[in-house]
Parts: C-alpha cells; sequence; structure tokens
C-alpha cells in the first residue's frame, strides 16, 4: 500500500487467482469511522447496453451491449418479455430465453462488445430485456433494460 496526501491505495502485483476474494477499507478521522468493503473477482462485469432505447424498426431491435471480462466468455444468456402496460395497469408476459455464443470481438483489451438482433417483436410495444454473461470464473449479475418498438 502506499499513500499520496490523504489518499490510500493498495497495488496488488503479479495478481493471482488467490488474490480473488473481499477486501475491506477502514479510514478514521475526527468526525468518525468508516468502513467500505469491495469484491475482487475474475467474473464477467455487469452487461452495458450501448444500443438506444427506441429501435429504428417496427418488429426487431439490434441489441448492442459491452461486458467487462479478462478471460473470454463462455456463454451468454439473453432473455426478454413484453410489458403490457399503461397508467393503472402493468402485466409482463412470458420470458423468452436464448442462449448466445459469445463473440470474441474486444473494444478494448478488457471488454467484449457483442450485438443480437431479436426479431418477431410487436409494434408500439415496450420489452424488458435480461443479459447474464458466463466466464471461466462464474457468472456476473443480471442486467436489466428496457427498449420500446
Amino acid at each position: 500500500m502506499y499513500s499520496r496526501g490523504d489518499k490510500y491505495t493498495l497495488n496488488i502485483r503479479n495478481f493471482q487467482q488467490s488474490d480473488f476474494g473481499n477486501y475491506s477499507c477502514v479510514a478514521d478521522n475526527a468526525l468518525g469511522r468508516t468502513k467500505k468493503y469491495i469484491e475482487v473477482s475474475g467474473r464477467p462485469g455487469p452487461a452495458a447496453f450501448l444500443s438506444p432505447a427506441y429501435s429504428n424498426y417496427l418488429d426487431r431491435y439490434n441489441l448492442t451491449y459491452t461486458i467487462e471480462s479478462i478471460p473470454p466468455l463462455d456463454e451468454i444468456k439473453l432473455l426478454y418479455r413484453k410489458l403490457m402496460m399503461n397508467e393503472t395497469y402493468q402485466h409482463p408476459g412470458s420470458w423468452e430465453d436464448t442462449i448466445l455464443v459469445p463473440t470474441l470481438t474486444r473494444s478494448d483489451p478488457t471488454h467484449f462488445i457483442m450485438s443480437h438482433v431479436i426479431r418477431g417483436l410487436s409494434p408500439n410495444s415496450v420489452y424488458e430485456v435480461m443479459i447474464q454473461a458466463r466466464n471461466v470464473h462464474g457468472w456476473n449479475e443480471v442486467s436489466v433494460s428496457l427498449l420500446s418498438m
């Protein structure tokens, strides 16, 4: 660990799988004490949706997203469902489940960028989309987005 003024940094050199785990940081000063935690894991990060909220097509949507992962991604789960709603009523439809083979296209050394066209959607509708990715270290947290036709 090294310090620069009032900032302290823990730098793990020659990082290995045995360094994965939970780390905590405690800060004390005249105003009190606080403790924060961080998990260091090899699992993929959450998906960041890049495509616009509205589709340019009536019956399909080009879903584009990026996922942070050092190891290659092994599998991606894509789930989507139509949301039937108005100001006083909301009823979600049933989930459509698709398993995708990830592309190996990277936008930078730590991020994969992927695109998938969802077909057969209803015009003038709103859909909920969930993405989850897996690499050799496990599954990431589910990422959720809404899209409109």
